[in-house]
Order: structure tokens, then C-alpha cells, then sequence
């Protein structure tokens, strides 16, 4: 993975438009129930790829020049992607 960030955005995009094919509505903007709905597709989506966290996380850290002061791991990329989304 090249990105980190572009791919969160990626699965969180995917999971946003596979929790609208499978519900015929979009999630509801601030719905917890929702966030877990996506944050579940997300997790499904990983495990068919072979995504191990536990033995991924301290592979995926970005450079300090990448996400300013702190480094991110992937999961907090992730969280950040849905996030984003799950307040519009």
C-alpha cells in the first residue's frame, strides 16, 4: 500500500455505496447504527483482501511529512475516511 489515506478513502467510498445498494437508502448523516453498518463493510471488505491488523499496523505508519505531527496508523485512516463521511 503506497497510501494509507487514499486507501481508507477507498474502502470508506466502497462502503458507502455497498450500504446503499444493500439498504436502497443512503446512511443517515450522525446515525451510530449506520456507522457501524459501514465500519462492518469495511471489516468484510479487508478480511476478503487478507488484511491482518495485528500484523499490519506497524508496516502501515506514515511519515510525520505525510499527517503532520503525529504519525497515523491505517486503522486511524480508516476511522478518519468514515468519519468524514458519516457527518455529512
Amino acid at each position: 500500500m503506497t497510501n494509507p489515506s487514499q486507501m481508507a478513502t477507498h474502502l470508506a467510498l466502497n462502503a458507502l455505496f455497498l450500504f446503499k445498494e444493500s439498504h436502497k437508502r443512503w446512511p443517515s448523516a450522525g446515525s451510530s447504527e449506520d456507522l457501524k453498518i459501514l465500519e462492518e463493510l469495511v471489516g468484510v471488505r479487508l478480511k476478503s483482501a487478507g488484511y491482518v491488523e495485528e500484523a499490519q499496523e506497524a508496516a502501515l505508519q506514515v511519515d510525520e511529512a505525510a499527517t503532520g505531527p503525529a504519525n497515523l496508523t491505517f486503522k486511524q485512516h480508516l476511522q478518519n475516511s468514515l468519519g468524514e463521511m458519516w457527518v455529512l
